[in-house]
């Protein structure tokens, strides 16, 4: 997803809106993707809205939720995944914690 429009246009009940459309459906892909093995999305769109998302909570930061995708690692995870290394680093993984 791209913004509907720029950040810098937005008043705060508009970011506000998006943000937590955003953290709605990012929680839903998360799930999908993590617990129930069953992505909906590929995973380029998922880092799209989750950027878009980071860009408006830092943009307002009184939008910013504790409970936000963006303020925690991980979830659950579905039973029977195995610990794998890769042999190239996961990149995309990077953006967010760097």
């Amino acid at each position: 997803m791209s913004l509907p429009k720029p950040i810098e246009k937005m008043n705060l009940t508009e970011a506000n809106e998006l943000a937590e459309q955003l953290r709605e459906k990012l929680d839903r892909w998360s799930e999908l993707y993590y617990t129930k093995d069953a992505p909906e999305v590929e995973d380029y769109v998922y880092d799209e809205n989750y950027a878009d998302l980071q860009a408006l909570e830092q943009a307002f930061p009184e939008i910013a939720s504790p409970d936000s995708i963006t303020q925690r690692v991980g979830g659950e995870v579905l039973a029977g995944f195995t610990k794998v290394t890769h042999a190239e680093p996961m990149l995309s993984m990077g953006r967010r914690f760097l």
